[in-house]
């Protein structure tokens, strides 16, 4: 799939996940969810940006929820964002399994990340995208559509992943953008699990604001982006 226009930017990862109440660190068991899923608690408050603003050329890891608590969940994607972005407008790379549990590899243009209907709740920068690799995302985008099968669990994870989901595809594309030079971290895994870690903080974190004796109204949350441990600048 071809995104309609050429745009350029950071890139953003969702996972899925489920955690026991009152635990901070990453939970053993991931929870795999669909795509079509949608947020059902309308109790939780809303994401009004992401604080600081993801910034061209960043590469960015990002999490969305699908599902708050008491059985939370996220979506993994990639975002790429525009070079004249003010607002976090760009490109979103991903899989969606909307069509009959089949995953299929989808490019969104003209997608804002801060939107509030996107309910991202953290971000980490793993990269930046180097400065030979700028001029378009054509190189970026073959690579996570032709370099990845769809449906099989990669060579990488087999063993570890029983079946293929966003978050498996998520890991295999930042082992081929690693190798292909777009950023650099050689422990997926360990990315992986950092990313769950800061998820679960700010799952955490809308827990104790949705428990604020305020009304609804008063609620607010700020997605936070951090800078990846795991994953650098190349």
């Amino acid at each position: 799939m071809r995104p309609r226009g050429s745009t350029m930017g950071q890139i953003i990862i969702l996972c899925c996940i489920k955690r026991h109440e009152h635990q901070l660190q990453p939970p053993t068991y991931i929870l795999e969810t669909s795509t079509a899923m949608s947020t059902t608690n309308t109790d939780t408050p809303r994401t009004l940006t992401l604080k600081p603003i993801v910034m061209f050329p960043q590469i960015v890891l990002g999490l969305n929820i699908v599902r708050p608590f008491p059985d939370p969940a996220f979506h993994w994607f990639l975002f790429v964002a525009n070079p004249m972005s003010i607002q976090g407008e760009g490109t979103k790379l991903h899989v969606t399994d909307s069509k009959n549990g089949v995953w299929e590899f989808e490019v969104v243009t003209n997608f804002t990340i801060n939107s509030s209907s996107e309910a991202i709740t953290t971000a980490l920068i793993i990269g930046e995208i180097p400065e030979g690799k700028l001029k378009d995302l054509t190189g970026l985008i073959d690579i996570c559509e032709h370099q990845i099968k769809l449906n099989e669990v990669p060579a990488a994870d087999k063993g570890k992943e029983p079946k293929f989901t966003c978050r498996v595809w998520m890991k295999e594309a930042v082992r081929c953008l690693n190798a292909a030079g777009y950023l650099r971290c050689t422990d997926v895994d360990e990315l992986e699990k950092e990313a769950i870690a800061r998820g679960c903080a700010a799952l955490e974190e809308i827990d104790d604001i949705d428990a604020l004796d305020i009304p609804r109204s008063q609620k607010r949350f700020v997605a936070k982006l951090h800078k990846s441990k795991v994953s650098h600048t190349v």
